[in-house]
């Protein structure tokens, strides 16, 4: 694959100082039109159908692996929070608001007192 002659002549042109004129030409675009969703366009009111977990996190507590061997039926685990604090709310394992435990018709239940801030990403 050697060059074509015509390169040759402008490699020969160009240590001459003979060098060929840029070429500028206006270039011609198709007008844009807008794009159209194929098919019938979903409403947002789709996503209430998605599933999430959500979990309310009471406290933490450190123990060995020795301590935690050592469980048995009615033992007692004291976590990182006092009574009364509030309590975590996650969605997803995402922080969501912050809330308190009630006990209604002898079931758990969690109010929510306040949502957490967004954060910036």
């Amino acid at each position: 694959m050697g060059l074509t002659e015509a390169e040759i002549q402008q490699m020969i042109a160009k240590m001459h100082g003979e060098q060929e004129q840029p070429r500028v030409s206006r270039v011609k675009f198709v007008p844009l039109e807008p794009v159209l969703p194929k098919g019938n366009p979903q409403p947002v009111s789709f996503l209430g159908e998605i599933n999430v977990t959500i979990s309310a996190q009471l406290g933490e507590a450190r123990m060995t692996v020795k301590e935690v061997l050592e469980l048995q039926e009615g033992s007692v685990i004291e976590l990182d929070k006092l009574a009364g604090e509030p309590v975590e709310v996650f969605v997803n394992d995402e922080p969501l608001a912050l809330g308190e435990i009630v006990v209604i018709n002898e079931v758990f239940g969690l109010r929510i007192n306040s949502l957490v801030p967004d954060r910036e990403q």
